[in-house]
């Protein structure tokens, strides 16, 4: 059979199709390149998740142009891609319209994750009407509440926007479907959103037919705090309502909303014999809460106390509520103390100590409770026995749980010993000697001593002869502060203080030096003895000795000759003459004479206390300034720079130097660029304003020549210039508006912004590129300056979180200076929350102490905690 085509003629037919070819191919347009969106949804469907989440990042700041690519990526199969392309949806600002159909269908997706991620981009969609915030509540309304929503804080919304959403709620509580109603009430719960008519359509749905909604009503009346008594009769009727759960919601609310007056009170007496145990204990709870006077509950709270039959749970909640009805309780608590049950017992002993002197009649009960085994109910005995007010026969059970070795028991003994007061004379020794307790962290120690102190002046002559008869160190070291407690001091307490000055062991001895450290009319008296502990062998004693110098503040020639002696001289340890500036500081202007021994210790030492205290001996700056020139005038170089500092913290009082500062600032003499950079900074803190300097100011800013360090302080500068405000207003703005100029920027608001800790949206955009931008290692200015600009540096708290996720692991104080400029910013950096608790996790108990320390500090911040 022959071939179709023999070996030559496929060559030649192959020949004649790419000739053919050829020319098309030449005219075929060039393959267009993909978009930079097309390039990063192709990155959100990688395996890797830090690719995928950059893309999300990236895509979310394209905005809607990346809307229609995001929203096919949310058809995809695969749940990680779902939710990140959901989370750059949320990030843009703000949401298109156009994403909130789907955003809405993602509420149904089948993954718990992606769902919160479209939760979160729901909420942070800017609600216009109802037909935005119904899927929102239907999706509150199945109860999958956001763990870590904050919605005012998503949304941004002022308080006029956040009133113009409370009205849409109210609107929705009229709604037809159910879920909508609950839902507008769980957000109302949730967070809080205020209106005028909130409270009537809430109280209108406390008659929904629906269980959830009247529920969830009910806890929106508590979560608003709405007292009106047309509110508590509303509340205190659905106590008779049908459902328990209802009936539990309306007692709590009746015990958050309390006074809740009579009427209420007669719904809640008979919701004592509700079928419901959780409803009779809310009942009982909500009665103890500021009873009426007159109140009928008292003896029926007691009954149910009585009633053995009663559950163990109730019957606490009862004996709870008895303390605010006064000796009506005494009996059924002093039966309940002699009960079998624990729990019972723990209620009524902690009622009967807060009744008080009424509840004496009790108090043979709580004898036999501290006589008991050593339990959280004889302590707490012990503790009601002093709140009461103990009879004589009770100080000897008193002064046997003083000498028990428990801990608890013998601090609850302090405490009932404290009660007595003046009458606890003969327990004085055995307070004395709980003074050397040294467990973990001195709570016995602690306590004893307040006790002691309750006593009066009855327990000086014990704790005299303790000072100068014990062996115990611990118990020396702890008695001067108790003797010289009062505002004013007995002169054998003095004495005895004065002594132990001279005392073998040197923390009595710095103890002593601390108690006399008091300004007292007295305290002339014991100046020499002070004084000469300032050449005792032991430095936390010379230490003590100095303060107490200071603190006592007078200027007597003595006081200052010893104070300048340490000051001044180079053979003093620098800490020592620190303390020693200190002190004069806290003298104040008597110490005028003690400024060139200050300016001594500043120029060898440095340390910042220096500048203190010549701020606080001469305020006005009239006297150092002459001295701080000279100083100026006599040194040349890097050692002028010490003394720079000090004349910009003189202000205008300095004028003097402005000539020298400014030939400084025009770097003659081959001064360096850090001497040019401070005697700006002293210039636009001493005289701005003086003649040609405006000019001045900006010829260094427009020199490009220049350092950038030498001209942003000439911007700094410039903006102290009130002479001419909008012309240095407008050149500032000019330059630093150059794209050119952003290293300029930079620095200007690391270094002059933290001086000053003002700031507006340049410099916060500033410091936010410059910490999503540069390595915040190397940038830790840009942390600092935001933790000088604190509260109103909110908006920066996500750039922040970026920022400190970056340093995880990483060593040295770039975490910490993070930290910091969170806790700094305080409630308003309340998302970085969960962050640092991953971090504290993280850091877990084998961490650096440090660490653990800096998150806590910034966590209590955060949540205005002392």
């Amino acid at each position: 059979m022959r071939p179709l085509l023999s070996l030559p003629g496929v060559g030649l037919a192959a020949y004649l199709v790419f000739t053919a070819s050829a020319p098309a191919r030449a005219t075929d347009p060039p393959a267009q390149a993909p978009s930079p969106v097309q390039v990063e949804i192709r990155r959100l469907q990688s395996p890797d998740p830090a690719t995928r989440w950059a893309a999300a990042d990236a895509l979310g700041a394209v905005g809607a142009e990346a809307v229609p690519a995001l929203l096919e990526a949310l058809r995809s199969d695969r749940r990680e891609v779902r939710q990140a392309s959901l989370w750059a949806v949320s990030r843009m600002e703000p949401i298109p319209a156009t994403a909130f159909p789907a955003l809405v269908q993602a509420l149904d997706d089948p993954s718990s994750d992606v769902r919160e991620e479209a939760g979160k981009a729901v909420v942070r969609t800017r609600i216009e009407s109802m037909e935005h915030l119904a899927p929102l509540l239907l999706y509150f309304a199945r109860g999958q509440e956001l763990r870590d929503l904050n919605w005012r804080d998503q949304n941004g919304y002022v308080r006029a926007e956040h009133r113009r959403l409370g009205a849409l709620l109210v609107q929705a509580f009229k709604d037809r479907d159910p879920r909508i109603r609950r839902g507008a009430t769980h957000l109302i719960v949730c967070e809080r959103f205020w209106d005028p008519a909130a409270p009537a359509g809430l109280r209108a749905l406390l008659a929904d037919p629906v269980v959830q909604v009247r529920s969830m009503a009910v806890l929106g009346l508590s979560a608003l705090k709405v007292r009106s008594p047309e509110t508590i009769s509303a509340i205190a009727s659905l106590l008779d309502d049908a459902e328990s759960c209802v009936r539990f919601h309306a007692a709590r609310a009746l015990e958050e909303l309390a006074p809740v007056g009579t009427e209420a009170t007669r719904s809640l007496l008979r919701a004592l014999k509700d079928p419901s145990t959780l409803v009779r204990r809310a009942a009982a709870r909500a009665l103890g809460v500021s009873p009426p006077a007159h109140s009928p509950a008292g003896p029926v709270l007691a009954a149910v106390l009585a009633d053995e039959a009663e559950r163990r749970g109730v019957r606490a909640a009862a004996a709870e509520a008895l303390a605010g009805y006064g000796e009506v309780g005494v009996p059924a608590l002093e039966a309940a103390l002699r009960g079998p049950s624990d729990g019972l017992r723990r209620a009524a002993v902690a009622s009967l100590g807060r009744i008080g002197p009424p509840a004496r009649a009790a108090l043979p009960a709580l004898r036999e409770a501290v006589s008991a085994r050593v339990t959280a109910c004889s302590t707490a005995a012990l503790e009601a026995i002093g709140l009461i007010g103990p009879e004589q026969c009770d100080l000897a059970a008193i002064a046997r749980a003083l000498q028990a070795s428990e801990e608890r028991l013998c601090r609850a003994a302090l405490v009932a010993a404290g009660g007595v007061g003046a009458d606890a004379l003969p327990l004085v020794p055995h307070m004395i000697a709980a003074l050397q307790s040294k467990d973990e962290v001195n709570e016995v120690a602690s306590a004893a001593a307040r006790a002691l102190s309750r006593v009066g002046p009855g327990a000086q002559p014990a704790l005299i002869a303790a000072l100068r008869g014990t062996d115990h160190t611990s118990i020396r070291a702890r008695i001067p502060c108790l003797l010289l407690r009062g505002e004013t001091c007995d002169a054998e307490a003095v004495a005895a203080v004065i002594e132990a000055l001279g005392d073998r062991s040197a923390r009595v001895r710095a103890a002593a030096a601390g108690a006399l450290g008091r300004p007292t009319p007295q305290a002339g008296e014991w100046l020499s003895a002070l004084i000469r502990l300032l050449t005792d062998p032991d430095a936390p004693v010379r230490k003590a000795a100095v303060r107490a110098l200071g603190d006592i503040g007078l200027g007597e020639p003595r006081v200052l000759r010893a104070l300048i002696e340490i000051a001044a001289s180079p053979q003093s340890p620098k800490v020592e003459r620190a303390d020693a500036v200190d002190a004069l500081g806290c003298i104040g202007p008597a110490a005028a004479e003690a400024l060139p021994a200050i300016l001594a210790a500043y120029q060898e030492t440095g340390v910042d206390a220096c500048l203190s205290a010549l701020r606080q001996i001469d305020a006005s700056g009239g006297l150092v300034a002459p001295l701080l020139i000279e100083k100026l005038q006599r040194t040349t170089g890097w050692r002028r720079a010490v003394w720079i500092d000090p004349l910009a913290e003189v202000g205008p009082p300095a004028r003097a130097a402005v000539p020298l500062l400014r030939r400084m600032a025009e770097g003659a003499d081959e001064e360096s660029a850090g001497n040019r950079s401070d005697a700006i900074r002293a210039l636009g803190a001493i005289a701005p304003d003086a003649e040609g300097m405006p000019d001045f100011f900006l010829a260094l800013l427009r020199d490009p020549s220049l350092s950038v360090g030498i001209r942003a302080e000439a911007a700094w500068a410039l903006e102290q210039v009130r002479a001419k405000p909008e012309a240095a207003a407008r050149e500032l703005e000019r330059v630093l508006a150059d794209p050119g100029e952003d290293e300029l920027l930079r620095y200007w608001v690391a270094a002059g912004k933290v001086r000053s800790g003002r700031s507006g949206p340049l410099e916060h955009q500033v410091l936010e590129r410059g910490l999503l931008e540069a390595d915040a290692r190397r940038s830790p200015g840009m942390v600092y300056a935001i933790s000088r600009i604190g509260p109103s540096a909110a908006d920066l708290v996500p750039a922040l979180m970026r920022s400190l996720e970056g340093l995880r692991g990483s060593p040295g104080f770039s975490p910490n200076r993070h930290l910091d400029a969170l806790g700094r910013i305080g409630p308003a950096a309340a998302p970085a929350v969960p962050l640092l608790l991953n971090l504290l996790d993280e850091a877990g108990v084998e961490g650096a102490a440090w660490q653990r320390d800096a998150i806590c500090q910034a966590l209590r911040r955060i949540r205005g905690e002392p």
